[in-house]
């Protein structure tokens, strides 16, 4: 029986290029639940959100996410956060676009943090680029976000923040999302 997330997942999936980065990225996690699913034993936990109003990005912030399309064990305290249960393992991803840059070497940088704002799971974790389609940067565009992150004793809450930020962009309702998958073991 397929779980509202794997719907979620497949719905996105038949909108995306397979042959893309994010088409394989989609292919595989619906694998992988396909395969936690059909192993039985307790339902993996997750959570799927998005945002639906515009968020205006002119410095270091968290970004919001202030719809929940899917969840099972894991809450959102705020619109920004996610709370993840102690000891469990899960994949963390985030993936979005900007718009409405003030100027064409404009860009946003973000990665998962924690609770205090450090970069998770370690301090030097691959980072997400956000650019204007305009940009003059020789390096690439990548509006992902992904780890994988077990948490520690006395729990955890994380967020997906932007570390550095130069000029200001503008995220659309309907631009970014975030997918917490639990992954059993």
């Amino acid at each position: 029986m397929a779980t509202a997330i794997e719907n979620q997942l497949k719905s996105l999936g038949s909108q995306v290029q397979l042959s893309s980065p994010l088409g394989y990225l989609l292919q595989k996690i619906v694998s992988g639940l396909s395969a936690i699913i059909a192993g039985g034993g307790a339902a993996p936990q997750y959570y799927e959100a998005k945002n639906t109003v515009p968020q205006n990005i002119a410095g270091l912030t968290n970004f919001h996410f202030d719809t929940a399309t899917a969840a099972r064990g894991i809450s959102q305290p705020d619109n920004e956060s996610f709370q993840l249960t102690v000891g469990k393992t899960y994949h963390l991803l985030f993936h979005g676009h900007a718009d409405g840059f003030g100027g064409v070497t404009d860009s946003l940088e973000f990665r998962w943090v924690n609770n205090s704002l450090t970069p998770i799971p370690v301090a030097d974790s691959i980072k997400g680029v956000m650019r204007p389609a305009t940009s003059t940067a020789a390096s690439s565009n990548d509006g992902f976000a992904d780890c994988i992150y077990t948490v520690p004793p006395g729990g955890d809450v994380v967020h997906v923040r932007v570390t550095a930020v130069s000029g200001s962009a503008t995220i659309s309702a309907g631009s970014v999302q975030v997918s917490i998958i639990e992954i059993p073991g």
